[in-house]
């Protein structure tokens, strides 16, 4: 995978930061109130509808502008975990069927919303692996 091939955790941040800007500013080129074009702001940290205007002190625009308020890239919670048996010996690995043989991981996963830390460990392990975990053990 490309991740393996990065010269040092530096490179790799760099390159996962721009990556994630590049997907934000592909996918929000348009104002999800009015359609308008977003622009640029903050060199390039958000998005602003064209059609944005700055309300002024009264609560006014002076026109029929756009009132959206300024666009920022989804940060998505993640979390990993590391699965251990009772006995704290051995531990739960996952692996997807194109890494190199000998290659494992942890298990992670997202966030849903309104889900604890805890509650994503569980459901995720679930499904990642079809593995119950007593939430109780959850530390």
């Amino acid at each position: 995978e490309f991740g393996d091939r990065m010269p040092s955790v530096r490179d790799a941040a760099i390159h996962a930061t721009a990556n994630a800007l590049l997907e934000f500013h592909k996918t929000h080129r348009f104002c999800s109130l009015c359609g308008s074009p977003t622009v640029l702001q903050k060199s390039g940290a958000s998005r602003i509808c064209s059609n944005h205007r700055a309300v002024s002190s009264s609560g006014t625009t002076g026109g029929n502008y756009c009132r959206s308020r300024s666009i920022y890239p989804r940060i998505d919670v993640a979390s990993i975990m590391l699965i251990t048996s009772n006995c704290e010996n051995y531990a739960l690995l996952g692996r997807k069927a194109t890494w190199p043989k000998g290659r494992y991981s942890t298990l992670a996963g997202f966030l849903e919303v309104g889900e604890t830390l805890e509650e994503c460990c569980v459901r995720e392990t679930f499904e990642e692996s079809g593995v119950v975990v007593d939430p109780n053990s959850v530390k």
